[in-house]
């Protein structure tokens, strides 16, 4: 559990992504069709805050099991070795009603979805 604002959370996990907003809402969605319903973050959640200025909230409901992901993007950034330039996000989700091996096998499928291949 982790404390935010004064309230336990359920479960926290961030990340760092090598893309950009574009490739991020292309993707995601595809992630959690089987999770639950994918909706844009309306109102700021105060129990739910995060370091970085969200430029993309989204939730992933699924009412019939109670369960909720928020999700908050950072803005997009570029990390540089010498010229070259590559896109990052922060994402940092926040898993209310979930187990731990639901988790798990939510972030395992996450992973591989945004998993890039390399040589």
């Amino acid at each position: 559990m982790v404390r935010i604002g004064g309230k336990f959370s359920d479960f926290i996990e961030r990340k760092d992504l090598g893309i950009t907003h574009k490739d991020f809402q292309r993707v995601f969605p595809r992630v959690c069709d089987v999770w639950g319903e994918v909706v844009p973050l309306i109102t700021e959640n105060d129990e739910f805050k995060c370091d970085f200025e969200t430029k993309i909230g989204l939730r992933v409901l699924n009412n019939s099991a109670g369960k909720e992901i928020v999700v908050k993007v950072s803005e997009e950034r570029q990390r540089r070795i010498g010229r070259l330039k590559f896109p990052y996000l922060e994402v940092l989700f926040w898993f209310k009603g979930f187990e731990k091996d639901e988790i798990t096998n939510f972030m395992r499928r996450f992973d591989t979805a945004f998993q890039k291949g390399g040589g």
